[in-house]
């Protein structure tokens, strides 16, 4: 259990293949490697930082194209972060950011840049996120409110 050693820093950048659930319960992870990979495969980052309760800070993601289940629970139940990465990919694909920040409890601030394939690649993505926040999202998008889109309550603006 990764948890018993006081996970630190395990790696300095995931490679663009992706490592799914390297960190999974790491729940004293505080530092993320970084992830310079502007594309990312098929469950590349598959519940990469999973149930990392003390994570404080989402790396910076440049990932432009995703693939089917790329993203799947990459944050979930990471109480601590406040703020998601900037999203850049514009086409979500099946699964991709599904659960993604399920169980933030503590996350007030979505950026997402996705324009296509939105209801497809984001089922319960917010689950059990607060109830009030900001989602800033593409002036071109349009996503449904609720567990799968923007969550209820949040204000909406748009990317600058």
């Amino acid at each position: 259990n990764l948890e018993t050693i006081n996970c630190t820093i395990l790696v300095d950048e995931i490679p663009e293949s992706g490592i799914s659930a390297m960190f999974r319960g790491c729940s004293s992870l505080k530092t993320v490697p970084v992830i310079k990979s502007t594309k990312l495969g098929k469950d590349a980052c598959n519940a990469t930082f999973a149930y990392c309760h003390e994570l404080p800070i989402v790396p910076e993601l440049n990932i432009e194209t995703v693939s089917e289940k790329s993203c799947l629970g990459m944050f979930l139940d990471c109480y601590s972060i406040t703020e998601s990465p900037v999203l850049k990919a514009s086409q979500l694909q099946t699964s991709c950011y599904n659960q993604m920040f399920s169980g933030c409890k503590n996350l007030t601030k979505i950026t997402c840049l996705a324009t296509e394939n939105i209801s497809s690649g984001a089922t319960n993505w917010v689950s059990g996120v607060p109830s009030n926040g900001t989602f800033i999202k593409h002036p071109n998008s349009t996503w449904s409110t609720g567990v799968n889109g923007i969550p209820a309550g949040w204000t909406v603006e748009e990317y600058k």
